[in-house]
């Protein structure tokens, strides 16, 4: 899940001449400037790639100042660096960018930063513990509702409503490849049998990781069954294309990453009166490059706490 772990453990496999199939590895680089040969990320995501769509949408809805609060460390610089990249691309201004360590405790500080930089919107990218103290000392300081908060997947992934009241979650909107409300049959489905089968909404991670079992299925069926060849099971593996997913229709690019549907999301109540992500609106078939071309984009530098798009 780590960023950093991730690609280390890709990279011994690589040694090893096993493919990795990693969806829940987000680390931008892995199939960007720093490729790892044999992984490959089906029904998978970058940090930036949800956050640059979402990026667009924020400048979309008028906002033309926002403040972002992310981890200082990989993970965060993507998720903030793509929202910054594409809003200033659009002509929108990030005035205050602040960082926070991921074992942060108290957020207090943050939070008071951000209630007087005196901007449009904040943009929020953290995840577990983090986002459930964050959205917290939010709503404390009663600027839920007052100042649009704009959040990352993690941020309002079940792993974090499962710990949050509607006091502090309803309403909140974020961005993510998954939505647990999405009414699609796919989705709907999936999401029933889960909560059905052990009692909670299913988090990106479940439905990433069922979908990917979906593909591996499918190429498993393309070659009869017979896996004794690797590369020609990593070959059937980017032939798979599927039309739905709990995720919604999911293909691989060149690099070995999943072009699919990002979702502007907000909290409701749903099935069992449990908070879940709901869809306001579907970016279809969006690149890991967004609209940027891959070749140009991979001459800039990486997102980093210095380079922010």
């Amino acid at each position: 899940v780590l960023t950093h772990v991730g690609a280390a453990v890709a990279e011994e496999m690589n040694r090893q001449g096993v493919p990795v199939l990693t969806p829940v590895l987000s680390d931008d680089n892995v199939t960007q400037r720093s490729p790892i040969e044999g992984v490959i990320r089906p029904a998978g995501w970058t940090a930036s790639q949800v956050t640059h769509v979402f990026g667009d949408w924020a400048y979309e809805q008028g906002y033309r100042n926002v403040a972002t609060i992310c981890y200082d460390m990989q993970f965060g610089y993507e998720h903030c660096g793509g929202f910054a990249h594409v809003f200033k691309d659009r002509g929108g201004e990030v005035s205050l960018q602040l960082w926070h360590a991921i074992a942060e405790a108290d957020y207090a500080g943050y939070v008071s930063q951000l209630a007087d930089a005196d901007v449009d919107a904040v943009f929020v990218g953290n995840s577990g513990p983090a986002a459930v103290g964050f959205l917290q000392a939010w709503s404390d300081f009663g600027l839920k509702g007052e100042i649009p908060l704009l959040a990352t997947e993690t941020v309002l992934d079940q792993t974090s409503l499962r710990n949050l009241t509607s006091e502090v979650a309803l309403g909140l909107v974020s961005v993510g490849h998954f939505a647990e409300g999405r009414d699609e049959p796919a989705t709907r489905e999936f999401t029933e049998a889960f909560l059905e089968r052990t009692g909670r909404m299913p988090s990106y991670f479940a439905a990433a990781m069922y979908a990917t079992a979906e593909w591996v299925e499918l190429a498993v069926e393309a070659l009869g069954g017979d896996l004794s060849n690797t590369e020609a099971f990593v070959d059937a593996i980017r032939a798979v294309q599927i039309d739905e997913t709990p995720l919604g229709p999911v293909s691989l690019d060149p690099y070995d990453h999943t072009t699919g549907n990002v979702y502007i999301r907000q909290v409701e109540e749903g099935l069992d009166g449990l908070l879940w992500n709901t869809v306001i609106e579907t970016y279809p078939e969006v690149s890991q490059f967004w609209t940027y071309d891959p070749e140009e984009y991979l001459q800039t530098p990486a997102y980093s706490r210095d380079y922010q798009g």
